[in-house]
């Protein structure tokens, strides 16, 4: 409860007498009154230059302001309650009365006991009032946190996600939209990640965000040596979050980092370093033009775990790029090798040079335009290229007879299927090519070899690979008859369609023939 020593009282009563006699009575109860005013106007003008903690209001007052009106317009600017003084009892009065949320309500003459009672209940009232208040400015503050932790994960939760399932040729992209993101949401005017070079001398910037009123400065800093900023990169290496206001001096250590401060017009900075296995990978920045309210640690935490997101992704680049690099080596080096091989076998069938190559691009072009993925589309080339490579066991003099072939010869000449997968599958391809050779002169009705599989039980690819060496095979040359021609062989898969072929194989090849104007090199 107010302590009654402390307890400051206003008197608003136009009557001298009463309000002298009111004013010895609150003082022999231990109350200060502040002053007596006779009208709502000086009551009004009291309370602006010094509030009470409570006001004893009489309704009825000198002027045009009656008390209650002057009541209601102190409540509402000061929130200063009042007890209302009258001299009798008036419903419709006290309906407007009760609208001011009054402390208490008087009759004169007025009884030193109900007085001393009802002002101290008013300074209760007042005590719990005001502790109310503080309560709910509390949860209001606690509130707030809430709902702002809530959104910043919620935007940690997004900025991630909009990494996920992403191309690496993206991730720039996406980077940029993150940090325009997180400049709006921590209400900054720019941003800019910079990453060290990998001979870790020099820095790169990589990616940035700015607003309209601020200048881009993240120039300055690109390409520049590490050994220059010995100040800020000390910092860094020590993975310290840096704070740098311009109207503040730097150390002399510092003259590079205050010159590249003064060439923007960021008022305040904010610089978080990024790492990555224990070292330095880069640092994030964020201008403000105006200094930013208080930033407790939260914020900071936050804004590592975005740098986390981004070095991740960044990481995740590098490590496809080199990755990419290597396997285009690899790829080159097999291409080497696969070539080596099928100009050994077309040296022994001259006859037949260039027929896997051509195989090789027809199926290439159906996978494609079947929609099979790049691995299924890659396999199937580099299967077509190798397809016939057993025929290099058949001899020459089988391989290159200028006339149809004798059973027996022909059993040889399937040989080649079988022989051909002994040889690849010794090689550890990134697919099953010794699988897909072995495969590609067999039929859906179960009628081809070695296997004799049937339906489902042959690989996409290798039914693609079946149709596309039917095909080249028919249209072209061969020792024991001249080429037969295009239409031949598109007659040829129209009729064995889904007895001895695949019929959407066979459908794609017609159409990229047909329609698409498909032709060999």
């Amino acid at each position: 409860m107010q302590e009654i020593s402390k307890a400051k009282i206003l008197i608003v009563e136009d009557e001298p007498i009463i309000a002298t006699g009111i004013q010895r009575q609150l003082e022999r109860l231990g109350y200060s009154v502040t002053n007596i005013v006779s009208s709502g106007k000086e009551a009004i003008d009291e309370v602006s230059g010094n509030q009470p903690d409570l006001i004893l209001m009489d309704i009825k007052l000198d002027g045009e302001m009656d008390g209650i009106t002057a009541a209601d317009q102190i409540r509402k600017r000061y929130n200063i309650h009042v007890v209302y003084l009258s001299a009798y009892q008036d419903d419709s009065m006290l309906k407007r009365a009760r609208v001011t949320e009054p402390y208490g309500y008087l009759l004169k003459p007025l009884n030193i006991k109900e007085v001393h009672t009802t002002i101290e209940m008013a300074l209760y009232k007042k005590q719990i009032h005001e502790k109310e208040a503080r309560l709910l400015l509390e949860l209001e503050k606690a509130n707030e946190q809430l709902v702002y932790k809530a959104m910043a994960e919620k935007l940690i939760s997004e900025v991630s996600t909009g990494f996920i399932n992403i191309e690496t040729d993206e991730i720039d992209s996406e980077i940029g939209k993150s940090l325009e993101l997180v400049c709006k949401f921590f209400d900054m005017d720019g941003s800019c990640l910079f990453i060290k070079s990998d001979n870790e001398k020099t820095i790169d910037r990589a990616y940035n965000w700015h607003g309209r009123n601020i200048k881009d400065c993240g120039n300055n800093l690109i390409f520049l040596k590490t050994g220059e900023i010995p100040w800020l990169m000390g910092r860094l290496n020590r993975f310290e979050v840096t704070y740098i206001h311009q109207h503040v001096s730097l150390t002399t250590e510092a003259e590079k980092e205050k010159e590249i401060l003064q060439a923007g017009n960021s008022l305040f900075l904010i610089i978080l370093p990024m790492k990555y296995k224990n070292s330095l990978f880069g640092f994030l920045r964020f201008d403000y033009i105006e200094s930013p309210d208080t930033w407790r640690e939260e914020y900071i935490e936050q804004l590592r775990v975005i740098g986390e997101i981004f070095t991740n992704a960044l990481v995740r680049k590098s490590s496809e790029k080199a990755l990419q690099e290597t396997l285009s080596e690899l790829r080159q080096t097999l291409n080497s090798v696969i070539q080596a091989l099928t100009a050994t076998l077309e040296i022994k069938d001259p006859y037949t040079a260039g027929h896997q190559q051509r195989v090789s691009d027809l199926a290439g072009a159906i996978a494609k335009e079947m929609g099979l993925s790049k691995d299924q589309i890659e396999s199937i080339r580099v299967a077509g290229i190798m397809h016939d490579l057993g025929k290099i066991w058949i001899p020459s003099e089988i391989l290159t007879k200028p006339v149809k072939l004798h059973k027996v010869e022909f059993d040889i000449i399937k040989q080649h299927v079988q022989s051909g997968y002994e040889i690849l599958k010794k090689i550890d391809f990134p697919w099953p090519i010794a699988d897909i050779v072995r495969q590609h002169h067999e039929k859906m009705d179960g009628s081809g070899y070695p296997l004799g599989l049937s339906g489902e039980e042959i690989s996409i690819e290798g039914r693609v690979l079946c149709v596309a060496d039917i095909v080249e095979a028919i249209a072209s040359h061969r020792p024991y008859r001249p080429a037969l021609g295009m239409d031949k062989a598109l007659e040829e898969i129209s009729k064995g369609r889904d007895k001895l072929y695949d019929s959407k194989v066979v459908d794609v090849c017609i159409n990229l023939i047909k329609e698409k104007k498909f032709v060999f090199k």
